[in-house]
């Protein structure tokens, strides 16, 4: 399976390639900063991963996030949004960000909405683990939240296109934290092959 690793400068880039490929099997990686993104490269990939990111703001790059959602709408491409790749496809979508005053680092707990947990065969409060400065308000239309922690939205997707946004950091397993499981979840609703 060819996945298209969109690297935001993440502090845990190395666990998210050990993730995607214990949950798809045999992976071929492109790693791309997103400011140099092709349509060529979403075109050559089954799934896009858009990474958390250190240091990159998309208050202050707004046009370098708005083109890496932008290109796997276009192509209609299965794409995860982890942390800043979340807030990014949220900001594409009308959502508004709050900046934290201190850096969310650690386990919280996320509540799901009673639809989603039954179907994940998840507990309806689970811990996932945060490593973020910025908080999503709320999610608009076409997207809808899934799962909510007391900062906001943590788990959302679109309503008709495969574009999932996870706030939380799913390749960070702490304390028995169940963010691998929500990733394993949706990976498999996007129903791609597994290598």
């Amino acid at each position: 399976m060819n996945v298209l690793l969109v690297d935001n400068k993440s502090a845990h880039l190395v666990r998210l390639k050990q993730l995607i490929e214990s949950t798809f099997g045999v992976v071929t990686f492109r790693l791309h900063d997103p400011r140099d993104m092709a349509p060529t490269d979403v075109e050559w990939a089954d799934l896009v991963v858009f990474s958390g990111g250190w240091g990159r703001s998309i208050v202050k790059n707004p046009q370098t996030f708005k083109r890496m959602v932008d290109l796997c709408v276009e192509h209609r491409k299965p794409t995860i949004g982890i942390c800043l790749g979340a807030e990014a496809i949220a900001v594409y979508f009308g959502s508004r960000l709050s900046e934290l005053p201190v850096r969310r680092v650690g386990n919280v707990r996320m509540h799901f909405t009673d639809d989603f947990h039954g179907a994940a065969g998840l507990e309806p409060s689970v811990m996932v683990y945060e490593f973020h400065k910025w908080t999503i308000d709320t999610v608009q239309p076409p997207l809808i939240a899934l799962a909510t922690s007391k900062d906001g939205p943590e788990l959302f997707k679109h309503t008709d296109l495969p574009l999932w946004g996870m706030q939380f950091h799913p390749e960070v397993e702490r304390l028995g934290n169940k963010g691998r499981a929500v990733f394993e979840y949706v990976a498999s609703q996007l129903r791609l092959p597994k290598g």
